[in-house]
């Protein structure tokens, strides 16, 4: 490795990118730290990448901005190119969340209030390029670095765009523009015409992992990635997922995450107050906004340790601020719930909450309160798990101990009675028929009262349903005379059944022209909307076709039940292919006939990402090889057959990336 580059010297490695490594390095004179970044030899002749290396210097030495890597220098020595950047004496996020693994912690997210803060610094650096007419479209844990003085700084402009009408467009020819856990659903589709509004779903994307240690999409392939961003939303964070989730977060990660771009926030600079409002009502002890620097030189510092630290402020203030509210009285018990069950969200193990909650249930109950909508309204604030204290030890008993209160001496006096009459009275036996009949009518009441404590919806005037195996007799005496004219008979009334609720319905929404197979038969064929009723409760596969793109795909419904609704929009990721044809040469792809352009090109089809059959031919020729070359790298075709057809290779496509293959005849001897 070289040992110097003007006036630097070079030292121990930092790191290695895709195309480049980083070297520790020092003024030689002046003896101040710096970074140096180094493109890999490999591609120092590649005229492509040598552009899109200076073009990162140039755009990230024209952002001057504390929350932007500051570039000092660029240049070439013998046959390497450089970047020399200022030093950052922090870590990246991605080795942050590498720290909540490592030690083990329940907890593997940042505190939402330390997500906040980032995320602010973040946004300045971001509106800055944005207000210069540069986006960056690699927004990642990896490329955010948090120093150990609590400064934010973004780095890697490598694939950063300039927005400017006058800057020429190097990624123009389809690289894949982003990484795909993080990149927008335009980016996805290798949409050309991105602005800023890709880079606020990268960060809407970093802050959900931010805030729950858990990526918004995952695959186990890139494809798998893009096709959830373009066709899929994020689970939806929660309590459990996330114990600081407050209303303003979810809607602020919802807005930027929005498939349509239109619907996201134009830029970092209309971001930015929308995330500083967050951090005010995230901030419930007040002293991270005092101390942004300070609060974030602490979590550099620590992770773990601070993060527990901000864990247990919250819950303090949050019980201080619950206790407060349940002195003030019946009137403000849902303010007192609240705070509670946040409590027991950042420690679901807190007694002292729960105790709490326990007491103002029977708050409710002793005021007339019903505690589920108690409940209810505190989901209304927000609040989406609600412990409920009768599932608690001891709290069904302290709850039913009014009730017991009143039933026990009521029963006391009712047994006394029945003793003494039992005891001081001598009937003959008709009398002892009719106080066996009241006592067991009392005794019946009993019961009915009972059967009201365990159901209370059950009034006391409702009758007792008889036995369903008891027959119903009639109370005449034998051998009555029954008038027929004063009987009155109830005609049976039986309740139609009500009307079967229709079979569930799919609705299929595709913008190209598409075939849909269901069990080997077509069910539509055409582009824009369809709706097609299913069976209920059944899973199904459904088989879609895009001839046009040589694509299709396999769509799983899962069980529906009558009368739901379920929307399935069909999108296809997709690569361009440019087939160099030569006079009189025949193409196929996946045995679909391939028209020649006028220069005698099959150019810029667009082709399904993923695995296709290329079968060429040529009179009086043999193809010998194909090759496929893209931005990357060039691959050698591997041949599948040859036959009266011609040669057939397999060529795989990749979403969002320019191919051009050549195929090389030799003429057949005769």
């Amino acid at each position: 490795m070289i040992e110097s580059v003007n006036g630097y010297i070079v030292g121990e490695p930092l790191g290695r990118g895709g195309m480049s490594r980083v070297y520790h390095g020092r003024h030689e004179t002046l003896g101040y730290p710096v970074a140096i970044k180094f493109l890999e030899p490999g591609l120092a002749t590649d005229q492509k990448y040598i552009e899109r290396f200076e073009r990162e210097a140039r755009q990230a030495s024209s952002l001057k901005n504390p929350a932007v890597v500051d570039v000092i220098d660029f240049g070439r020595k013998d046959s390497l190119y450089y970047i020399v950047m200022e030093y950052v004496n922090g870590r990246d996020l991605s080795l942050i969340f590498d720290d909540f693994e490592r030690y083990g912690t329940r907890q593997h997210f940042f505190p939402a209030e330390i997500a906040l803060l980032i995320l602010e610094a973040v946004c300045r650096g971001l509106q800055h390029a944005h207000d210069n007419g540069v986006i960056h479209r690699d927004i990642k844990p990896s490329n955010i670095l948090l120093t150990h003085d609590g400064y934010v700084k973004i780095v890697d402009f490598g694939l950063a765009r300039d927005l400017l009408p006058t800057s020429p467009e190097i990624t123009a020819t389809g690289v894949v523009i982003g990484t795909p856990a993080y990149m927008a659903p335009e980016q996805a589709l290798g949409d050309k015409d991105l602005d800023a509004r890709c880079d606020v779903f990268a960060l809407g994307s970093l802050f959900y992992h931010l805030l729950s240690g858990i990526k918004p999409f995952q695959g186990s392939r890139p494809s798998e990635v893009q096709e959830q961003i373009i066709k899929e939303s994020p689970a939806p964070l929660t309590r459990q997922t996330c114990p600081q989730l407050e209303p303003c977060l979810a809607a602020l990660i919802s807005r930027m995450l929005a498939k349509d771009r239109v619907e996201r926030f134009s830029d970092a600079g209309e971001l930015l107050p929308a995330v500083q409002d967050c951090l005010e009502l995230v901030d419930h002890t007040g002293s991270v906004l005092k101390l942004r620097h300070e609060n974030l030189r602490k979590f550099a510092e620590e992770p773990v340790k601070y993060s527990e630290s901000l864990r247990q402020m919250n819950i303090a203030a949050r019980l201080k601020r619950g206790y407060h509210h349940q002195s003030l009285g019946p009137d403000h018990l849902v303010d007192a719930t609240l705070e509670f069950s946040r409590v027991t969200c950042l420690d679901p193990n807190n007694r002292e909450a729960t105790r709490v909650l326990g007491e103002l249930r029977n708050t409710a109950d002793e005021t007339g309160l019903d505690w589920n909508v108690v409940k209810d309204r505190v989901r209304e604030c927000g609040e989406t798990q609600v412990l409920d204290p009768a599932d608690t030890p001891g709290s069904q008993g302290r709850s039913m101990r009014p009730l017991l209160l009143l039933l026990i001496p009521l029963v006391l006096v009712i047994g006394v009675w029945m003793l003494f009459a039992m005891k001081n009275s001598e009937p003959g036996p008709e009398v002892v028929a009719e106080e066996f009949t009241a006592v067991s009518g009392q005794s019946d009441s009993l019961l009915v009262q009972d059967k009201l404590v365990q159901d209370p919806d059950r009034s006391l005037t409702d009758p007792a349903p008889a036995h369903e195996d008891e027959p119903l007799e009639d109370n005449a005496p034998s051998g009555a005379l029954v008038d027929q004219e004063a009987q009155s008979v109830t005609p049976e009334f039986t309740e139609p059944d009500p009307a079967p609720l229709p079979l569930p319905t799919v609705r299929l929404q595709s913008a190209e022209t598409v075939e849909v197979l269901r069990n080997g038969r077509q069910i539509w064929n055409g582009s824009g909307t369809h709706d097609l009723e299913v069976e209920p409760r059944q899973s199904q596969k459904l088989r879609v076709l895009a001839p046009s793109l040589f694509a299709e795909q396999t769509i799983t419904i899962p069980p529906l039940d009558r009368g739901s609704r379920h929307v399935v929009r069909v999108a296809f990721t997709t690569g361009t292919l440019t087939v160099a044809a030569q006079v009189n040469m025949s193409a196929k792809l996946d045995g679909q006939q391939l028209d020649a352009a006028a220069s005698g090109k099959y150019e810029n089809l667009r082709v399904g990402a993923g695995s296709h059959e290329l079968t060429v031919s040529h009179p009086g020729y043999v193809a010998v090889g194909a090759w496929l070359y893209t931005d990357d790298a060039d691959t050698k075709l591997p041949v599948l057959r040859t036959d009266e057809q011609g040669t057939t290779f397999v060529c795989d496509i990749t979403a969002a990336v320019n191919h051009q293959i050549y195929c090389e005849f030799k003429r057949l001897e005769r």
